[in-house]
């Protein structure tokens, strides 16, 4: 009896995470956007304000991140040399130049995700949905990139699917401090994104870690298995 009991609270347990993955998840991961040469290099194409406060900013971030084993995935340009948003902005991230090659101080590591896009948004006609969802991911913070391009694109498409948005100042580039607070404003307002500092993280990073949720996901198994083998010896 015990081990029946004991099996259905791991399938049940089992069935819950893989319903958690389906419908987005309760985990956290960071995207890095284009943290390569055409953005933060020494000769990048755009000439972003705080470039290298920006820089030191995500190494903090990713560290903080991964101390809480939360992944990290880096979506990065990989364009043609004609694309519409050359109209619009100059060339940058061109496939298989030195301009779209990760910049040294923000070299990833084995365990870091890498996807690749050819629009502004991290979610449009790339694998960035799905991977979230294969990780149980649901809760999103945005860093690197500029502001006004790709990281208010890929917080708008990413809360159209649902997700938490988080942004941490000084953690992406950006064309000028007005552009910059005009961008945030709408970010909030409409799309219900948090800003934060760099030292409000901790609580966030820790609610929304793998560890925290395996902790949580063991007292439930543990109390429930505890609740009834007591209900089993009272009877």
């Amino acid at each position: 009896m015990k081990e029946l009991i004991s099996s259905f609270f791991h399938a049940h347990l089992v069935y819950e995470t893989l319903v958690t993955k389906m419908c987005g998840g309760d985990l956290l991961a960071l995207v890095v956007m284009n943290p390569i040469e055409d953005f933060f290099g020494k000769n990048s194409v755009f000439e972003l304000k705080n470039k290298e406060t920006a820089i030191s900013q995500i190494k903090e971030l990713i560290a903080k991140v991964k101390d809480h084993n939360s992944p990290v995935v880096y979506v990065v340009d990989n364009h043609l040399p004609e694309e519409i948003e050359f109209l619009s902005i100059p060339k940058h991230g061109i496939r298989n130049t030195l301009g779209r090659k990760i910049i040294s101080e923000l070299t990833p590591d084995d365990a870091t995700y890498i996807i690749e896009k050819r629009r502004y948004s991290g979610f449009y006609e790339t694998g960035l949905d799905q991977l979230l969802k294969d990780l149980g991911i649901g809760v999103l913070i945005i860093a690197g990139g500029m502001l006004e391009t790709d990281v208010v694109q890929t917080c708008i498409d990413a809360r159209f699917r649902n997700y938490e948005i988080y942004l941490v100042d000084k953690t992406y580039g950006c064309m000028d401090q007005n552009s910059k607070d005009t961008t945030l404003e709408y970010l909030k307002k409409f799309y219900d994104v948090e800003l934060l500092q760099m030292d409000e993280l901790h609580d966030i990073l820790h609610e929304y870690s793998i560890d925290h949720h395996e902790h949580d996901h063991e007292h439930s198994h543990e109390h429930g298995h505890q609740h009834n083998h007591e209900h089993t010896h009272a009877h």
